[in-house]
C-alpha cells in the first residue's frame, strides 16, 4: 500500500472522502502507484493546517509515505520533509463584477505566507477576509458575501469554471511559488518513481 496523507478538500489539487480521491496531485500519485504496483491508501486528515505543528494534524512519518495538498516549497517545509517540486505558480484574481469591493483571500496552503497577499489587498482598498479553502470561497461568491477572490492561479482557474460570468486576471508584484509533493523518508526507490511521473521544472 502507498499511504498518502492529504487534506480532505483542497481543489483542484486534492479532494478525498477517505476512501477515494480526485485532483491534480491525485492523478500524479495514481500514476506512481501503478508504476510501483500497489494500491493507494488515502489518509485524509481533517485537522490539516489547523495548527503550526503537522503532528497536531495527525500527519506523522508512520501515517504516510507521501504527502499531497498544494505544499509550498520554502525553508520550513524543506526542513520537515523531502519536497518533490512539480510546478511553479503565481497569483490571480477572480471577480464577479466590474468594481469588486469584497475580497476573499485564500490562505490555505501549507507554509503559504499570506502577508504579501494581505498587503496587496490592503493596497487596493478592498474589504478582505481570509478563507481556508476554495470551496468556502466559492460559497461566499455564490451567496454574494464576496465578489472577488485572490488566490494561486490554479485555484482561481478552478473557481472560474464554477462561477459563470466571472473574469480573471494575473496579479503581478506578488512572489511566485513552487508546489510540491512531500516525502517523510528518503526512500530512494519511491523518490525515483515519483520523479518519473511529475513534471521536471526548469532551473530558475
Amino acid at each position: 500500500m502507498l499511504n498518502v496523507c492529504l487534506p480532505p478538500s483542497l481543489p483542484p489539487f486534492v479532494s478525498s472522502d477517505g476512501n477515494s480521491a480526485t485532483g491534480r496531485e491525485v492523478a500524479m500519485i495514481d500514476r506512481v502507484a501503478k508504476r510501483v504496483g500497489v494500491p493507494v491508501g488515502w489518509n485524509a486528515q481533517p485537522a490539516w493546517g489547523t495548527s503550526p505543528d503537522p503532528v497536531d494534524w495527525g500527519v506523522r512519518p508512520e501515517s504516510c509515505d507521501l504527502l499531497a495538498g498544494g505544499i509550498i516549497v520554502n525553508a520550513e517545509t524543506q526542513g520537515l520533509m523531502q519536497v518533490l517540486p512539480y510546478a511553479r505558480t503565481g497569483w490571480a484574481q477572480l471577480t464577479t463584477g466590474a468594481a469588486p469591493k469584497h475580497l476573499a483571500v485564500l490562505t490555505n496552503h501549507w507554509c503559504l505566507a499570506a502577508d504579501d497577499a494581505f498587503a496587496w489587498a490592503d493596497g487596493q482598498s478592498l474589504d478582505f477576509l481570509a478563507y481556508p479553502s476554495a470551496v468556502e470561497a466559492l460559497a461566499a461568491l455564490r451567496s454574494g458575501e464576496r465578489d472577488s477572490v485572490l488566490a494561486l492561479r490554479d485555484e482561481v482557474t478552478w473557481l472560474h469554471a464554477q462561477v459563470p460570468g466571472s473574469s480573471t486576471r494575473e496579479i503581478g508584484g506578488l512572489p511566485k511559488l513552487t508546489l510540491a509533493l512531500g516525502m517523510w523518508k528518503n526512500n530512494i526507490t519511491l523518490k525515483r518513481e515519483v520523479l518519473s511521473v511529475i513534471p521536471a521544472l526548469p532551473r530558475p
